[in-house]
C-alpha cells in the first residue's frame, strides 16, 4: 500500500495528537510528529523528507507558524505546507486561501485534501505520479476482501459488515449476527476498509455507519440494530463528522 509521509507540526500542544491520529488512522497517511520549535521542526523536516507538512495552529497564534512554513519552503519548495486551524482568518495575510483545512473536518475531506495536494505537487515538480489512488476512491458497494477459513479463502463484502470488535489477538467481523475471526491488528484492518463508511469509535471497535440507528450521548454509545457499541472521547469528533451531523 502506498503511504504518504506527513510531518505534523503542533502549534497547539502534543496532547492534541489524538485528534490528528483519529483523522489519519486507517488511511494512506503516515504521520510523524514534531514540536512547534524552529530548530526541532527544521531538523525533522530535513531528516524525514516528508511528502507534506501539516501545521496545527491556535486562533491566538503569533504567526510563528507562517514564518516556519516559509523556512520549510526555502529548504524545499516542492514540499507543500498545509495548516490545520479553527480560525483561518488569522492566516489570511500570510497563507494562500487554499493552503489550510478548517476544523471540524471529516476523515474523508482530510484524506482527500492531503493526498490530492501531494499528487498535484508531484505532478507540478515532475515527480513520478504513476501510483495508486488512496482507498477512499474505491467503490464501497463492490469492495471486498478475502479471509482464510480452514483450507478456503472466503470473500467478505465490506458493505455487509455491521461492526468489528477486537477480541484478544483477533478482530471479530460481525455480519448479521455471524462472526468471522481474523488475526490482524485493528489499525491494519482499517487500512483495508473504505474510509467514508467505517469509523473507529473506540480502541476496540469500528462501526459501519450505514448500520448506525442512533447515538446515545448520555452514555457514549452507538446503537446498531442489535448491539450498543461504546465510543470514546478520542474518536467522538470523527464519529460525529462521519455521521453527517446537522
Amino acid at each position: 500500500m502506498i503511504k504518504y509521509n506527513v510531518l505534523a507540526v503542533s502549534g497547539v500542544k502534543l496532547g492534541n495528537v489524538n485528534r490528528l491520529e483519529a483523522l489519519a488512522e486507517g488511511t494512506d497517511i503516515n504521520l510523524e510528529y514534531t514540536e512547534m520549535n524552529k530548530s526541532k521542526a527544521l531538523d525533522s523536516f530535513k531528516s524525514n523528507n516528508p511528502d507534506l507538512v501539516l501545521i496545527e495552529t491556535e486562533s491566538d497564534s503569533d504567526h510563528s507558524e507562517l514564518n516556519l512554513a516559509n523556512e520549510f519552503q526555502q529548504i524545499n519548495e516542492s514540499t507543500p505546507v498545509y495548516f490545520l486551524t479553527k480560525d483561518p482568518l488569522k492566516l489570511k495575510n500570510g497563507s494562500n486561501k487554499d493552503s489550510y483545512l478548517q476544523y471540524p473536518v471529516t476523515k474523508h475531506d482530510f484524506t482527500n485534501t492531503i493526498t490530492q495536494t501531494i499528487l498535484d505537487y508531484r505532478k507540478k515538480n515532475g515527480v513520478n505520479t504513476q501510483i495508486k489512488e488512496a482507498p477512499f476512491q474505491r467503490n464501497v458497494q463492490t469492495h471486498s476482501f478475502f479471509v482464510k477459513i480452514g483450507n478456503k479463502l472466503k470473500r467478505v463484502e465490506t458493505n455487509k459488515i455491521n461492526y468489528i470488535e477486537v477480541q484478544e489477538k483477533y478482530c471479530s467481523v460481525n455480519i448479521n449476527n455471524r462472526q468471522i475471526h481474523v488475526k490482524i491488528a485493528l489499525k491494519d484492518f482499517l487500512k483495508k476498509l473504505p474510509v467514508d463508511k467505517f469509523v473507529r469509535t473506540h480502541r476496540n471497535f469500528v462501526v459501519n455507519t450505514a448500520f448506525v440507528q442512533s447515538v446515545n450521548l448520555g452514555n457514549n454509545t452507538v446503537i446498531l440494530e442489535d448491539r450498543e457499541i461504546p465510543f470514546s472521547r478520542t474518536y467522538k469528533e470523527e464519529l460525529m463528522n462521519q455521521l453527517n451531523l446537522i
